[in-house]
């Protein structure tokens, strides 16, 4: 969406929508506001069915040609979210029978945070972290259960620069960790520096009955707030990840070693970025947390979020802007470098140049085909040269670049 797209009406009536589900309260659709407008704000938020769900809170809508329209998307997206936790879970039992427990991150374990709501909370994937000695044990396992690597075979090489694997099943997609965040710039191995003892430090909890492991508060904590503040750099982070972060910062606030966790926020550069989503939370989804330090600019923070969508790939343009803030942080020439990425860049969607870089001309290529065969926005490369350069001013006021 464009930054001046979303009014101040659909704004304030999107987040009312969103802390009517959060505080579990009947939603009242203000005057004026069309709800197909605002199911669309929300799926590019990746919320679609949590605000359904609110609308459906109020029994007048139900009756309404949108929710006839929109029920079976809702009840496809409610019931397919079910079964991916129901599967995850067998998944998971396969894993402990042969005396493994990987540590859960995200996902499955912040959906319980939303109560009711919970399967409302869209998981794509499910992140499961462990030691290197037993990724490629892991690996069997998923094979065992019918996942296929989207990446094909790697090397032990290869495994030292990725730090996930993505596997896929029909009904669900894992990403397998051997590091919580990737290496691949200086401020990345910082972050993951703090997670060096994770699996060691992690917690067994249960959720329906499933006893799983997962991060202990104070690091699940941080790892919540880095993701986003990577995602934020590279590409832009969304509303959903914004609640994620705030509702267990709130449900576990005294099991977080808040003073840990400031220093190594502060060493990371995210503590205006956390503190200005709690600005964020606090003015327009009724949270009431204290923030950590001075405002840098909220409301210019909660633009970029409302424009990026979700990851920021929810169009071509949005995907061409984060790859223009990705470059700026690698700095250099930021045209070339997005047309012309590293092969540390490329090494994510394309683990053999790690390898063999002289495929790297061939990946650019790739990517590009990729790139104009996905296009569907006229003026893409104008638009994202704007966004893109609205988002390098942002980061440089939250000390990102």
């Amino acid at each position: 969406m464009n930054y001046d797209a979303i009014t101040a009406d659909y704004k304030d009536a999107f987040f009312a929508a969103l802390r009517s589900g959060l505080k579990n309260e009947k939603y009242l659709l203000p005057e004026g506001i069309d709800p197909e407008k605002l199911l669309s704000l929300a799926a590019h938020q990746n919320l679609f069915s949590f605000v359904f769900m609110s609308l459906m809170s109020n029994k007048d809508f139900e009756n309404t040609a949108v929710c006839k329209k929109h029920l079976p998307r809702f009840l496809g997206s409610f019931s397919g979210q079910v079964k991916k936790t129901e599967n995850f879970f067998k998944l998971y039992r396969s894993f402990s029978e042969n005396g493994m427990y990987p540590v859960v991150v995200k996902g499955i374990v912040l959906k319980q945070l939303y109560g009711e709501y919970a399967e409302c909370r869209p998981s794509g994937d499910e992140d499961i972290l462990v030691k290197k000695a037993e990724f490629f044990d892991a690996v069997k396992i998923l094979q065992d259960n019918g996942f296929v690597s989207e990446s094909g075979d790697i090397t032990e090489k290869q495994l030292e620069a990725l730090h996930h694997l993505e596997f896929k099943r029909n009904d669900l997609k894992i990403e397998l960790h051997s590091n919580l965040i990737d290496c691949r710039t200086r401020l990345r191995r910082k972050m993951n520096g703090y997670f060096d003892s994770a699996e060691e430090n992690g917690i067994f909890t249960e959720i329906k009955g499933v006893k799983i492991k997962t991060l202990n508060h104070t690091d699940h904590f941080l790892f919540l707030v880095f993701h986003a503040f990577t995602h934020f750099i590279l590409s832009g982070v969304g509303i959903r990840q914004m609640m994620d972060i705030l509702l267990y910062y709130q449900n576990y606030a005294d099991e977080i070693d808040m003073k840990y966790a400031k220093k190594a926020l502060e060493d990371v550069n995210s503590k205006y970025f956390f503190s200005d989503l709690i600005r964020i939370g606090n003015k327009y989804l009724g949270f009431a947390i204290e923030p950590l330090c001075e405002e840098k600019n909220a409301e210019a923070l909660l633009e970029d979020m409302l424009c990026m969508g979700v990851f920021g790939n929810s169009t071509s343009t949005h995907v061409a802007a984060g790859q223009m803030t990705s470059a700026a942080f690698y700095g250099g020439n930021t045209f070339l470098k997005t047309i012309f990425p590293t092969g540390e860049w490329l090494s994510r969607r394309f683990p053999e140049v790690i390898e063999k870089p002289y495929l790297i001309p061939i990946c650019w290529v790739k990517r590009w085909m990729m790139f104009f065969k996905n296009r569907k926005d006229k003026g893409v490369i104008g638009d994202s040269m704007a966004v893109g350069k609205r988002r390098i001013a942002l980061l440089k006021k939250y000390e990102a670049l």
